[in-house]
């Protein structure tokens, strides 16, 4: 009897500690749209499923060409931003993650995300995109919102 209770102290502290076996997962977009505007920037969605956070970050383009020497440097982000996520939807097999914040209030941002992830699609139609990203961002003294719209 002893040592069933202590197997069932061992195995309730053990989950207890236990971890997601994907803490996030990262998503590299090569096609950036601002306010309706094709630009040459890259994106990169990380989903932070320990956080319950949707962060995405916009920089410039640092591909360096084939058979060249590139210097690397370090380029301050265009955008970065991020969010709580508040809703988790699926539907065929794809993911819809909402994430938003609004700290106007107190001079911060407003920030929306929808994140669709169709890389497990299971239905017949077809998505022209594997990720997709929507993103709104309104600061504290504009009334139009920056909107940001990021595919692979």
């Amino acid at each position: 009897m002893k040592f069933v209770s202590f197997a069932a102290v061992m195995l309730i502290s053990v989950s207890s500690f236990a971890r997601s076996v994907m803490p996030f997962t990262n998503f590299n977009l090569s096609n950036v749209k601002i306010n309706g505007a094709q630009t040459d920037y890259v994106a990169t969605a990380v989903i932070d499923y320990q956080n319950n956070e949707i962060h995405v970050t916009v920089t410039h383009d640092q591909t360096c060409p084939p058979d060249r020497l590139c210097t690397m440097e370090y380029v301050q982000p265009v955008a970065n931003f991020s969010a709580p996520i508040v809703n988790v939807e699926g539907d065929c097999g794809s993911n819809y993650y909402h994430a938003s914040i609004d700290q106007r209030p107190v001079d911060g941002l407003k920030v929306d995300i929808v994140l669709a992830d169709h890389r497990l699609r299971m239905c017949h139609d077809l998505r022209a995109e594997a990720v997709e990203v929507k993103a709104s961002v309104t600061h504290p003294r504009q009334n139009e919102a920056s909107k940001y719209l990021l595919t692979n």
